[in-house]
């Protein structure tokens, strides 16, 4: 049911304006917030899952909540465990984040089909989601 609530809060409040969080080169955090106290640490399922940009699909939604003030990492993996992109060691207060991934390889070029994880690191907290990336038709 918290869960639930989270989640119903984070639309509610999508209009409100907040600072704005760092950004990476293909991860970008636009909103958060710091605001809200969350119970916990949480990874948030990730969508459009699958992606396809034949079906009009842009970027990912990456939904993060953070308890504490912790240093943060998001990074993508392919299924052999290469880096393609990555929103590394930045200082975040607690609260709820929104973060949008274009997958696109860093000389701009679409990534492959298949399986990719998104892990967050937040201190002791660790949470890998799988996702697809479907080939154009």
């Amino acid at each position: 049911m918290k869960r639930i609530l989270y989640i119903a809060i984070l639309f509610v409040l999508a209009g409100c304006s907040t600072e704005p969080v760092p950004q990476s080169s293909s991860i970008k955090l636009h909103f958060g917030y710091k605001y809200m106290q969350p119970a916990h640490d949480s990874l948030y399922p990730i969508y459009p899952n699958p992606f396809s940009r034949a079906s009009g699909d842009t970027t990912f939604t990456i939904r993060f909540a953070l308890k504490d003030t912790i240093t943060t990492t998001v990074i993508v993996q392919n299924v052999l465990g290469d880096a393609v992109a990555s929103f590394s060691d930045s200082l975040l207060l607690p609260g709820f984040y929104t973060g949008s991934w274009n997958p696109f390889a860093s000389d701009g070029t679409p990534l492959n089909s298949g399986f990719y994880f998104v892990t967050l690191r937040a201190g002791d907290f660790i949470n890998s989601r799988l996702v697809f990336i479907q080939e154009n038709e």
